[in-house]
């Protein structure tokens, strides 16, 4: 895409803004799916396993493994929307969408499932590098348990460290593409419709 195409790159502030809406609606849906997941962890584990402490190695394991099936319906919320529409709630807030580098539109009804490999990719760049290092600090940090905080503390940071990367390179960019973008052949512009 050159600078005299009719989309322009969206501003980082648009970007974040609609970032952080999406953000929040999917730790709403991803809220009920972690309390569904240590409900059927609790109940497999012991229904008492909080007075146990000797299993609690055992439940927060089986935690984490449910937990990526849980984030599938946050991953459908973001790469379903975006492939569909080129847009999630909150990029259509902020009017912003997602447009192949190319310049041609997101695309819809039957093309959608054929783009969505490119929606997916863009999605997994910045969350499956966070997803994977979150699992390694959970193992890391199993040994030395000794409360919920000496696990879970350094299982979110580890998550985060790759996705602020990923879309703080968007930064860098004279486009204000991302990495995640880069890999998929996407672009955010300005919504003009």
């Amino acid at each position: 895409m050159t600078e005299h195409q009719a989309h322009k790159p969206a501003r980082l502030w648009r970007r974040a803004a609609a970032r952080l809406l999406d953000t929040c609606s999917m730790a709403a849906i991803e809220a009920v799916m972690t309390f569904a997941a240590f409900m059927i962890a609790a109940l497999v584990v012991r229904p008492n396993f909080l007075i146990e402490d000797e299993r609690q190695g055992d439940f927060n394991v089986l935690w984490v493994l449910l937990m990526v099936p849980a984030s599938i319906p946050a991953y459908l919320f973001e790469v379903g929307f975006t492939a569909r529409f080129g847009q999630t709630f909150g990029k259509r807030l902020a009017d912003i969408r997602v447009v192949r580098w190319d310049g041609e539109a997101a695309a819809v009804g039957d093309q959608a499932r054929l783009a969505h490999w490119r929606f997916g990719a863009r999605w997994a760049i910045p969350h499956v590098p966070g997803i994977v290092a979150a699992v390694v600090a959970g193992i890391v940090a199993l040994p030395g348990v000794q409360d919920a905080g000496d696990f879970w503390g350094p299982v979110a940071g580890a998550a985060v460290v790759p996705w602020a990367l990923v879309y703080a390179s968007s930064l860098w960019d004279k486009n204000r593409r991302g990495w995640h973008d880069k890999a998929a052949g996407t672009i955010v512009v300005d919504d003009l419709s």
